[in-house]
């Protein structure tokens, strides 16, 4: 099952990383990680462009952006397993007790290209010198993920 929904999302990374939806939500997204003190901007991608296109266990799919020179805090989604494929920036990614340098997006190599992050598990992604940008998805839908600060405990969802 794995094999096939990487599979899957990497056909579905490699053909909305382009699209002209997928750009002006980026672009959106990267005006309000600028504003004030927002660390990140993300939002559900369209759903006329996801419509019935994710992989079985797959209920959401995002786009986020992340500030300059900015490393999130810590956190985990106790109800999702997250998959991430970079689109553009450099950075770092932190995944439980493993850190390493954020390997973009290439569909020739969907192990490296397709970040698989348990449930329950604590994750941070660090940008360098310029913005991070990532498509994620997620096993539950939108309104249902929840994330949880691990330094603090706080829990918020995104919607």
């Amino acid at each position: 099952m794995t094999t096939f929904r990487i599979a899957t999302l990497v056909r579905l990374v490699d053909g909305w990383k382009e699209t002209s939806q997928v750009r002006a939500l980026i672009l959106d997204l990267a005006g309000r990680a600028e504003e004030g003190k927002n660390l990140f901007a993300g939002a559900p991608l369209p759903e006329d462009l996801v419509g019935n296109r994710l992989p079985a266990g797959i209920a959401s799919a995002w786009a986020f952006v992340v500030r300059p020179a900015t490393r999130l805090p810590a956190h985990t989604h106790p109800n999702s397993v997250q998959h991430t494929a970079v689109l553009s920036g450099t950075g770092m990614s932190h995944i439980g007790r493993r850190s390493a340098i954020l390997q973009p997006f290439d569909p020739a190599y969907p192990d490296r290209s397709i970040y698989v992050i348990p449930e329950n598990t604590p994750h941070a992604f660090e940008s360098f010198h310029e913005p991070l940008v990532v498509l994620s998805f997620h096993t539950v839908s939108a309104a249902d993920l929840v994330e949880v600060n691990v330094e603090t405990g706080s829990r918020r969802k995104y919607i």
